[in-house]
């Protein structure tokens, strides 16, 4: 197995996705097209409000930047929060408060 380094994912999806106001990479499970659950990269999102109605567009720009990624670093899955992540006294995300809302129905496979 190749090493994916979640902060280098973190990065792209910020630089390239600008209505995204947070975002934090892990490794889950989640709910494949045939309803069974499978691991793969997850990224879990807070994007601006207005496109919340846009999920579609999300999933178009995460496929595009998947495109440009090696395979063992691709996104599968996306966990779109509306509510900001719990944050450190540091300012940083706090990743074990994405992993306890990580939910394998409510994404949107890529």
């Amino acid at each position: 197995g190749k090493n994916v380094y979640p902060e280098e994912l973190e990065h792209e999806i910020s630089i390239r996705l600008p209505y995204v106001k947070e975002n934090v990479v892990y490794m889950a499970e989640f709910e494949n097209a045939c309803g069974k659950l499978q691991e793969g990269i997850c990224a879990g999102v807070v994007v601006e409000e207005e496109m919340l109605a846009n999920l579609e567009k999300i999933k178009e720009d995460f496929r595009a930047l998947n495109r440009e990624l090696p395979n063992h670093k691709k996104i599968a899955y996306i966990l779109i929060q509306t509510q900001e992540n719990e944050k450190t006294s540091s300012k940083k995300i706090k990743r074990t408060t994405i992993m306890d809302r990580h939910n394998t129905k409510t994404g949107l496979m890529i």
